[in-house]
């Protein structure tokens, strides 16, 4: 750590912080916030100065080195703050600007003000933001240097949420330590100095830490002396010390006024602070004593809960490492296992609920887990074991994923190894078998897999995917039946025609009679383009397949038509997935008695591909089955193939952005609703989509909703009145003005419904993803009137 000595040596000159709040306005009201009762009316500091007027009075200081800190509310959420970062980033004389932040603005912040001398210090609001977007905004930011930290407040509400989707706290710290972002862990002001929170607090923040925060230490006699290059920039230009106080009419202490920015004049007396500890320089990691700048002191507070945090066995103890936490080196490659590790026991964890919520029928739920899920697993540290004679470059990889059925898959392995197409190799998925008797087969295959649990069969194929050599994936079920022809009558596929997969035929095993409502088995001797409906009798291409990602892990049924889908976007092609009769194995049909069961799991696996793809891919059969098969003339086994646009069928084509104008026309209808309305507005407001129009009718209120709909309007041009006295009611009104509307896409707002600050970011985005989308709607969370905390339901 530097001396005020070095430091001065460092600078070359006189070192000052300036601390100043753009405005204690937030576009969120969280629980845990002093600011939850906020009416969103507060001042700003460009109510009355423009922001070239700062930049004019912070010249005066050009001959310090000056570093800025900047907090609120949320600063953000106002243009001005991005002008000034902007101008103070030219500037010299200033060396660094720490800036607190949720993440509702991260793109507006990379579009308009992006700076190697701000650092970020990005809360997260899990009321807003799920996991996902979390981790995408951060590496946004970071890749471009931005992150000073990830702050996390351990509020009821947070943890509550980590809860729900099985997310360890722990690991998400490693995942961000891992990324290079420091996750700090702070603590909610509202638990005071509960004893238990404070054991759980102190295993992520030192001790010290959490005595600064709750002013726990007077008898330690620690003095500061910020007030002698700590001042605060008040709205007026007045400059404030914290290290010199007096006594208000009220009694309370307040910061004496020492300067003026816009004179240049500073009262620079060497003062100590008469307090032991001051809340508002400690909390959220920051000091400004002993002349440290603001940047050596949260590097400071980082290392210092770094080296705490190895202590508790959080982060592995590396010696000789001291990382600088501005950009932090993530440990050495010994310790990548261990965090991968914890990584996907979080993951399986996740895509059990994905299961769960899936057969609720919360697909949107199932999908997110999954994602999640599927960004956090790492298939190699799964036990296998792998044959010392192992091809490297195989023809055919044969995938048998199975679970307790030890017989049946090592009858099957024993036909394959019968094949008279030599040029393959054998991969057994063992599906979370708690006997784990196919282990035995792993001397006689080319890897065995041992999962960590019961995944559905589609995801167990991509994990056989994973470890494939093979350029062709070939998927068997466990019990099925081969002659010693089949991987060739497969190879001969792939020379005949250009295709990216195939699925087979199946005949009864033991001399079962077809049921005809299972004729999928056999469609007859002449190939055709299919959506493969067979997925235990499928090859694949390797590359193809992995460039889609593969079986979508919720489905168990479907999955192979879906799969068939994604390619066919990939290829631009109907022709590229054929039903292949050559290509037979024997296998028991499904019992008829269970019909009704699986027809209602498929039924809602096709609903959920409807959800997926706004089409019924399912009803692709029929087309598809009249289109060419594109004989294979390249004299290659396997042709390169191009990715193409998504077909005309599914085509996701944007919608060209509106130029001219706003992008999105808000409509609003008011009757008596002054009680949330101040706070609607200032939702709107604060939106990271700035392009809207904003269209309100009030019918006959007798409150003061009028008064705050002109105050409003009265500040910003985009706001459109029209007031009534007719009492048509909200629908008739909404239509008017519809008509009056600008935009080419139309919000329905309620006048006592909160926007998420990035709603009609979200919504403009989405919609414009697909030309066929007419209509996009959003989720929402239910807030009481008399407790404005979350109510933990989410409505799909």
């Amino acid at each position: 750590m530097a001396t005020p000595e070095q430091m001065e040596n460092e600078r070359g000159r006189n070192h000052l912080v300036f601390r100043f709040v753009p405005t204690m306005r937030c576009n969120f009201r969280c629980s845990y916030c002093f600011l939850k009762h906020s009416d969103g009316q507060e001042p700003t500091m460009f109510d009355e100065i423009l922001v070239s007027q700062w930049i004019d009075g912070i010249r005066n200081f050009s001959d310090h080195d000056l570093d800025f800190y900047m907090w609120g509310g949320e600063p953000f959420c106002i243009d001005q703050t991005y002008e000034l970062v902007k101008a103070l980033d030219s500037l010299d004389f200033v060396k660094w600007m720490r800036i607190d932040t949720n993440l509702s603005y991260a793109k507006k912040i990379l579009a308009q003000c992006p700076s190697s001398k701000v650092r970020l210090n990005c809360s997260w609001h899990t009321e807003v933001f799920d996991y996902s977007t979390v981790k995408k905004r951060i590496a946004e930011l970071n890749e471009q240097g931005m992150v000073g930290m990830l702050n996390f407040v351990a509020s009821d509400v947070n943890l509550a949420y980590l809860k729900k989707y099985h997310l360890e706290l722990d690991t998400i710290i490693r995942e961000f330590w891992d990324m290079g972002v420091y996750m700090n862990i702070a603590a909610d002001f509202n638990k005071g100095n509960d004893r238990d929170y404070f054991k759980f607090i102190t295993q992520y923040t030192t001790v010290q830490d959490w005595e600064n925060i709750h002013e726990e230490y007077p008898s330690k006699g620690v003095r500061c002396d910020a007030g002698s290059h700590f001042f605060t920039i008040e709205n007026d230009g007045s400059l404030t010390s914290c290290g010199r106080v007096k006594q208000s009419l009220y009694g309370k202490t307040e910061s004496e006024v020492v300067g003026n920015l816009f004179s240049g004049e500073l009262l620079k007396k060497e003062t100590r602070c008469p307090r032991n500890n001051c809340l508002s320089l400690v909390s959220y990691c920051h000091r400004s004593d002993n002349q440290f700048s603001c940047q050596q002191h949260l590097d400071d507070y980082v290392r210092r809960n770094i080296a705490h945090r190895r202590t508790t066995g959080l982060l592995p103890t590396v010696q000789d490492q001291d990382p600088s936490p501005s950009i932090i080196v993530p440990d050495a490659e010994i310790t990548k296992k261990e965090i991968s590790e914890d990584k996907n026991q979080s993951g399986t964890a996740l895509l059990k609920e994905a299961y769960h919520q899936f057969e609720l029928g919360n697909m949107v739920t199932a999908r997110r887990l999954n994602d999640n899920y599927r960004s956090l697993m790492d298939y190699d540290l799964f036990k296998t074991v792998q044959a010392e004679a192992r091809k490297s470059n195989p023809l055919l990889s044969v995938v048998l994923v199975t679970y307790n059925r030890p017989d049946d898959v090592q009858i099957c392995v024993e036909a394959l190894r019968q094949q008279s197409c030599e040029d393959f190799e054998i991969i057994v998925v063992d599906n979370g078998d708690s006997d784990k008797k196919a282990a035995a087969l792993a001397s006689r295959v080319g890897v065995y897999v041992d999962c960590p649990m019961n995944f559905n069969l589609s995801e167990g194929r991509n994990i056989g995917a994973h470890f494939a050599n093979g350029q062709i994936l070939v998927f068997l079920d466990d019990d099925a039946r081969v002659g010693p022809e089949y991987l060739e009558s497969i190879k001969k596929a792939f020379e005949q025609y250009e295709i990216l997969g195939l699925r087979g035929r199946a005949f009864p095993k033991n001399g079962q009679k077809p049921d005809k409502r299972l004729g999928v088995y056999d469609l007859g001797e002449q190939p055709f383009a299919s959506l493969c409906n067979q997925e235990g009798n499928s090859a694949f291409r390797r590359d193809a397949y992995l460039a889609v990602g593969g079986m979508d892990p919720l489905l168990f049924g479907h999955e192979g038509s879906d799969l068939s889908h994604r390619l066919m976007q990939l290829s631009g092609s109907l022709s590229l997935v054929i039903y292949w009769p050559k290509a037979v194995i024997y296998h028991d049909y499904g019992d008829a008695n269970q019909f009704a069961e699986k027809n209602n799991r498929y039924e809602r696996n096709r609903n959920y591909l409807r959800y997926k793809y706004d089409i019924d891919i399912i009803g692709l059969k029929e087309k598809m089955r009249t289109a060419s098969l594109k004989p294979n003339h390249s004299g290659r086994l396997l042709p390169p193939f191009r990715m193409a646009q998504p077909m005309a069928a599914t085509d996701q084509k944007a919608v060209s952005p509106v130029t001219d104008g706003p992008k999105v026309s808000i409509v609003m209808a008011c009757h008596n609703a002054s009680q949330f309305l101040a706070e609607t507005m200032d939702t709107i407001l604060t939106q990271t989509l700035t392009e809207w129009e904003l269209l309100i009718t009030d019918d006959d209120s007798t409150d003061t909703t009028r008064q705050i709909l002109e105050t409003y309007a009265a500040k910003d041009p985009r706001i459109r009145l029209w007031f009534f006295d007719d009492k048509k009611g909200p629908y008739v009104h909404r239509n008017f003005m519809i008509e009056q509307a600008k935009a080419s896409f139309i919000c329905i707002q309620d006048a006592d419904d909160l926007m998420a600050a990035n709603k009609l970011e979200i919504l403009y985005e989405e919609i414009n993803r697909d030309e066929q989308l007419g209509i996009v709607g959003s989720f929402y969370r239910r807030f009481l009137d008399t407790f404005r905390g979350l109510d933990l339901g989410y409505r799909m």
